[in-house]
């Protein structure tokens, strides 16, 4: 006799079967277990780009220059001229450039070496042996005009007008092949007087840096000059005229 028990016992045993042969899922057969996607770190930003200077940007400037030159001597109707050997001097000069123009203030303390007098009817002076030197502070207002050229070359022309404080000193003095002055002052007087000049050379890029240096030449002149001899009358002196060469270097901010 077939009992309870019985059919629970066979259906058991015809289950276990049919569970073993059914169908797995497609996702337990298809999709093995997946390990999770590391973290993305963002890129860095980049970097900015550095704006690059140079010497040929626009921008304020500082400039120095030595220079050496040769006086000249006109011939004007002054009470007298002075015979002038030679010039040394420096300067000094803050500007702006802008684009190809240069605007620039310049002072320059120039040493002008007097040799010997050359007497006119109205000199206060007996004799020419007289030997000495004037100092010439100038204080100039200079525009500059540069022109485009190949590689680190830069061709400049310029022009200046300013005041000259002008102080000469003139010495009794010995002769012989070169006059040497004496301690016996005829001159010690100052001036102010107007001052002119004319400039062309070139600048020269130093290594794509913030400087450059530069060469040229300049004229430089003035008005005529009035000093007072010591225990003498007022007397008026031919007008300083000179050419020179300067070298020199200039640094931008």
């Amino acid at each position: 006799m077939i009992t309870l028990r019985k059919l629970a016992a066979i259906a058991c045993v015809l289950t276990v079967p049919l569970i073993l042969l059914a169908p797995l899922p497609a996702s337990a057969v298809h999709d093995p277990v997946q390990a999770p996607a590391p973290e993305q770190t963002p890129a860095p930003a980049p970097a900015p780009v550095p704006v690059e200077r140079s010497a040929w940007s626009n921008g304020v400037y500082f400039e120095f220059d030595g220079n050496l030159g040769d006086a000249l001597n006109p011939s004007t109707d002054a009470d007298f001229g002075v015979d002038l050997d030679w010039l040394a001097g420096m300067g000094f000069g803050m500007g702006y450039r802008l684009g190809p123009v240069r605007f620039e203030g310049e002072f320059s303390p120039t040493y002008f070496r007097v040799g010997s007098l050359d007497l006119g009817g109205a000199s206060p002076f007996a004799k020419a042996d007289y030997a000495g030197g004037m100092w010439a502070n100038s204080l100039m207002a200079n525009v500059y005009v540069e022109f485009p050229a190949a590689g680190k070359i830069r061709p400049y022309l310029g022009a200046g007008y300013g005041q000259s404080w002008v102080t000469a000193e003139y010495n009794e003095s010995i002769c012989f092949i070169y006059c040497f002055s004496t301690e016996n002052e005829v001159v010690n007087d100052w001036t102010r007087v107007s001052a002119w000049q004319f400039m062309a050379g070139a600048s020269f890029l130093l290594d794509q840096s913030t400087s450059e240096w530069f060469i040229g030449y300049h004229y430089f002149a003035t008005e005529e000059l009035e000093f007072r001899a010591k225990g003498g009358p007022t007397f008026i002196q031919e007008r300083l005229e000179a050419h020179s060469l300067h070298i020199g270097l200039r640094f931008y901010m």
